[in-house]
């Protein structure tokens, strides 16, 4: 049988490393030198022909100088060492939506994670890291740590390589899997473009605000695991109980308030309900006992009230 992650006790946040910014000087920001256009692929128009791409995919954000969606184009027009030939539309799009996941969450490259960062400025493009991959808790809650050789984010290796990401026998991403990895900001709404992402693990790190809705409308998701984040906070939206092939929840040891919904029935194929430690008031919903699959449910630490 399966259980989140890692196993659940009293959590205190993270309080973020003192990390040096060493990329902060190394931040173009991107403008296309011409209108973007559809010509035949020379290399003079490989810039022209990916922001065209980009453009239908992801719309004219990706201009807009400062933003993540502009640091990451600048990044695969000029940066990335693996040259991605801007007619493999799918693998662009694929490389895009991870550098955009590092920069959404690192403040554009200055707030670096725990490990398996792009390669460091002036030390080449190569991919070899160690990850530092959580093993456990100790009593008072911090994690524990073992280094694993993995390959750096943003690296000239496969995107599928990266650590912390899965893909199928075809090269999707279909897993995303970031536990314990000082990751800051809200939860990136891009991980919905993934088209055929499974699995979104990113506990005990330190994001902020709220689900969002757009998690629950990805086709393919089956497993969610945010615990441990502590600042996470709101509503859980009424779509995530419409989110039919959810297998597992688990939003443990936050600061989520409002009700369990009575649609909580409605996820047939959940076995994995985990809601501890949070600010969830009222009474769990009667029909939690439709859901025929359940084996694992932890609600304790709440304001629940009844039987």
């Amino acid at each position: 049988s399966m259980a989140p992650s890692i196993s659940a006790s009293s959590w205190p946040s993270f309080i973020p490393s003192d990390l040096p910014s060493l990329y902060a000087s190394h931040l173009p920001t991107y403008s296309p030198t011409q209108t973007p256009s559809t010509s035949v692929p020379t290399v003079d128009s490989r810039e022209q022909l990916i922001t065209a791409q980009l453009i239908s995919s992801f719309g004219a954000q990706i201009l807009q100088p400062g933003t993540p969606y502009n640091r990451a184009t600048a990044w695969i027009i000029s940066e990335d060492a693996r040259l991605v030939s801007p007619e493999d539309e799918s693998a662009i799009n694929q490389r895009f939506l991870l550098a955009l996941f590092y920069f959404d969450t690192t403040d554009n490259g200055e707030l670096l994670w725990r490990s398996c960062n792009p390669p460091p400025p002036l030390e080449g493009t190569g991919g070899d890291c160690i990850f530092q991959e959580p093993l456990g808790r100790q009593p008072g809650g911090s994690l524990t740590y073992v280094g694993k050789p993995a390959t750096r984010w943003l690296s000239e290796e496969h995107e599928c390589n990266f650590a912390g990401v899965a893909c199928d026998a075809f090269e999707n991403v279909v897993e995303i899997e970031l536990i314990g990895q000082d990751i800051r900001g809200t939860l990136p709404t891009e991980l919905a473009s993934f088209p055929f992402l499974e699995v979104i693990i990113l506990s005990f790190n330190e994001f902020t605000g709220n689900l969002p809705t757009e998690y629950a409308a990805i086709q393919f998701l089956t497993y969610l695991e945010v615990q441990g984040n502590a600042f996470l906070t709101g509503s859980i939206p009424d779509v995530y109980w419409e989110a039919s092939n959810l297998e597992l929840f688990n939003i443990g040891e936050n600061a989520f308030s409002g009700t369990l919904s009575t649609k909580l029935g409605q996820l047939s194929q959940l076995w994995g309900l985990f809601a501890f430690d949070n600010l969830l008031e009222g009474a769990i919903p009667s029909e939690i006992g439709k859901l025929s699959f359940l084996r694992f449910a932890k609600h304790h630490r709440n304001n629940f009230r009844g039987s």
